[in-house]
């Protein structure tokens, strides 16, 4: 069949050389020349965007293959961090009061700094982690029992400083 097309356009080629196509002939073909070329142009944006997301995925994936994320040490150190900020608040409320312990009779005495050696050994147990809850929750209970520590102890420094100045003298 495509011989037979091939005949009949090379037996009438003079025809075709010299005839004018149809009106408006260049402009149509012009627009299906620009529509293709748009195809073609938003095609190859797409393989681009394809092909680069999916490089990026791999480059992140191969980076956490070969540097894992190591947060264990991190979350030891941060824990480390706040017992120790909260452990030196507590040294020197601790030992504020023991200057002005003097002041209150023997059985009080012997009362008041039991209770700190219990805070003491207390707070030396908050430094390890405990599993099963996440380190911001272990932190923030951290926080807050050295918190009710630091308030207990700011009230019996009120009641040491409280004390009358007679009762001072006479002990």
């Amino acid at each position: 069949m495509s011989n037979l097309l091939n005949e009949k356009i090379k037996s009438q080629a003079e025809i075709f050389d010299t005839a004018l196509p149809p009106f408006g002939h260049f402009e149509r073909f012009e627009e299906r020349l620009e529509r293709h070329e748009q195809r073609k142009n938003r095609h190859a944006r797409r393989w681009i965007i394809v092909t680069s997301a999916a490089a990026t995925l791999a480059l992140i994936l191969m980076f956490q293959y070969f540097y894992p994320i190591r947060i264990s040490s991190a979350t030891t150190d941060s824990i480390k961090e706040v017992t120790t900020y909260y452990s030196r608040q507590l040294q020197q409320q601790i030992s504020d009061i023991e200057q002005n312990i003097n002041l209150v009779n023997e059985p009080e005495r012997d009362e008041i700094l039991k209770d700190i050696t219990d805070m003491e050994n207390e707070s030396q147990k908050l430094d390890k982690k405990v599993p099963g809850i996440t380190e911001e929750e272990y932190i923030a209970y951290i926080i807050s029992r050295y918190n009710m520590q630091l308030e207990s102890l700011e009230h019996i420094q009120t009641i040491l400083k409280s004390l009358p100045n007679s009762k001072k003298q006479n002990l």
